[in-house]
Order: C-alpha cells, then sequence, then structure tokens
C-alpha cells in the first residue's frame, strides 16, 4: 500500500452530553462561531484591528468605519470546527475543554479531506494548521501598512492592507492567518481547523450559533472512552448501530 493510500486521522475531544449523542447519531461536524468559543480573542477579528495598527490604518483607507464593522460582524459569523492531530493520551485531557469529561471521535482525515472537497463547500485543502504564538492578534509588522503574511527559509514576506484587499485570493489568506493564530498555552493541543464563511455564506444560516455540517458515516472511525464504560453515556452511545464494533475504552 504507498502512502497515498493509508489511511490518516484527525480526533476531535467532545464533551459527554447529549448533543455529542446526536452529533453522532446524525453523523455531522458542529462549526462553532467565535462566541462559542472560551478564549475571547480566538478568531477575533476586531481585536486584530485593535492590536494590529497596520490593520486599521490600511482599512480605514479603504472601508468607512460602517464598512470595517461590516466585516467584523461577517468574520463573526464564520463557522469553526476544530480537530487536534493526534489521538490524546488520557493523562493530557485537562488540556482541552471539558477534557475531563469527553469521549475522543476519530476521523479518516483522507475521506473528510475529499468530502469537503466535492460538497457545496467546494474547500480544496480543508484542514488549516494552527499558529500558537504569544501574542496572536499582535502581527509582526513593516512601516504603517505592511503587515508580516508569510515567513520563508530566506526571510519574511510582508503584504500591504490595501494589496492584500485589492484581490480576494489575498484577502482569503489574510483571514486564514487571522482565523488560526491563537495563544501558545494551548499548545499541547496540536490543533488544526476547517474554516467555513466567505464564499459559502449561502449555505449557511448566520442566525444560528454554529452550523451543523452533516458528513458522510463512513468518515467517523472509532470513538475512544476515557471514562467509565458503564456509564449512562456510553449505553446512549451504544445504542447506535454503526458504532458497534468501534467503540475503544481507554483505560491507561
Amino acid at each position: 500500500m504507498t502512502d497515498c493510500n493509508k489511511a490518516k486521522y484527525c480526533y476531535r475531544l467532545r464533551p459527554m452530553n447529549n448533543l455529542t449523542i446526536d452529533e453522532l447519531n446524525n453523523h455531522y461536524l458542529w462549526f462553532s462561531k467565535r462566541s462559542g468559543f472560551k478564549d475571547k480573542y480566538d478568531a477575533n477579528i476586531g481585536a486584530f484591528i485593535e492590536d494590529t495598527p497596520q490593520i486599521e490604518r490600511g482599512l480605514q483607507l479603504i472601508y468607512t468605519e460602517e464598512g470595517i464593522n461590516e466585516i467584523v460582524r461577517q468574520m463573526d459569523n464564520i463557522g469553526i470546527c476544530c480537530f487536534t492531530k493526534k489521538l490524546p493520551q488520557r493523562n493530557n485531557l485537562t488540556y482541552f475543554p471539558n477534557g475531563t469529561r469527553s469521549i475522543c471521535i476519530e476521523y479518516n482525515q483522507r475521506l473528510l479531506e475529499d468530502f469537503f472537497l466535492k460538497s457545496k463547500f467546494a474547500l480544496a485543502y480543508p484542514f488549516k494548521n494552527v499558529i500558537y504564538c504569544k501574542e496572536p492578534t499582535k502581527i509582526e509588522s513593516d512601516g504603517s501598512y505592511h503587515i508580516l503574511t508569510k515567513k520563508h527559509k530566506d526571510g519574511c514576506e510582508y503584504s500591504s492592507i490595501m494589496s492584500i484587499f485589492s484581490d480576494i485570493r489575498k484577502v482569503d489568506k489574510l483571514f486564514e492567518l487571522l482565523l488560526t493564530r491563537i495563544n501558545g498555552r494551548y499548545s499541547k493541543q496540536k490543533e488544526m481547523r476547517i474554516i467555513l464563511g466567505g464564499r459559502n455564506w449561502e449555505y449557511l444560516d448566520v442566525s444560528q450559533p454554529g452550523y451543523k455540517i452533516e458528513i458522510p458515516v463512513d468518515t467517523i472511525s472509532k470513538v475512544y472512552i476515557f471514562t467509565d464504560p458503564n456509564s449512562s453515556f456510553c449505553q446512549e452511545l451504544e445504542k447506535l448501530d454503526y458504532l458497534k464494533d468501534k467503540i475503544e475504552i481507554i483505560d491507561e
């Protein structure tokens, strides 16, 4: 079997509650809005504008105050689904939200990638690696209007906000950067994200607190249990027929 055909997995820790049962029963991913994050600076476009003056100055040259507020409002409606690259060890669960009272869902990453590529969302490279920073909303800058957009082995690349907002592809890259910079204290989560918004607005109901995106059931390959397998929650899990041979107890 070649590497390109080998299974590749990613994981999500989910709380032991009825919402997780519903998520597994109806095989969907939950995409949270920024308001659902515990870290108020995570994916907070308004905080980037406030903490990186070059972004604010550049936007003020292009948009009215009302226009800037509309950008912030739209970005607050972005949907983000968070994954971890490795199956967490039991003694590392405290690094995750609700970690000690969670299960871990294993997904076939290649099947998920293929699904999002061929779906109405048409995400060619759905998984975005998170960048861990000491001060994530403060981007390195050069001059009054230029911010760091890429690091190369030979140096750094800076771009002006005006040039970024004149090219939709550069806008996408900028928001990808802003939506994947989070505080370094979360680095042990080894996170990557799928992000929905922008060109996908027509498929999203922004009046909701988040978005349920149904996925093929075969993308869910296993469920790991870190707690009492006889709990009422685990009994509910066992009622889901397709999980019959996919539940594994982690007892170490």
